[in-house]
């Protein structure tokens, strides 16, 4: 869908790849940190460091690199979905439309907590 930028890929109901943002860095990344288990989303360790795999264009060979450390990245589970599900369940119901343009938005409170 044009404009997506948080999706899972479903195949036969289960996450079979991530279209968007998958990973954390909780150290790096502080409100994120906090807001996870605010919202119940949980993480998973991801390999750290070592050898990667990369696909540059899906004719090309898949090359191996050296990866340096990323400093405490972890996996959000259930994808990056899984955040999207979390911040949405805490809007009244009908305030999110799927698969509707957004044209404009308007707060109607301010607040710091998701």
């Amino acid at each position: 869908m044009p404009g997506d930028r948080v999706r899972s890929l479903l195949s036969g109901g289960r996450v079979v790849g991530e279209l968007g943002p998958s990973w954390v860095w909780p150290p790096w990344q502080p409100a994120v940190a906090t807001w996870l288990p605010r919202l119940g989303v949980h993480t998973a360790a991801q390999h750290d460091v070592g050898d990667g795999l990369f696909e540059r264009d899906a004719g090309l060979p898949v090359e191996r690199a050296f990866l340096p450390a990323q400093n405490g990245i972890r996996r959000v589970v259930g994808g990056p979905g899984a955040l999207v599900d979390a911040l949405v369940s805490r809007l009244p119901t009908d305030t999110v439309i799927p698969s509707s343009a957004v044209v404009g938005f308007r707060a109607r409170h301010a607040s710091s907590t998701p």
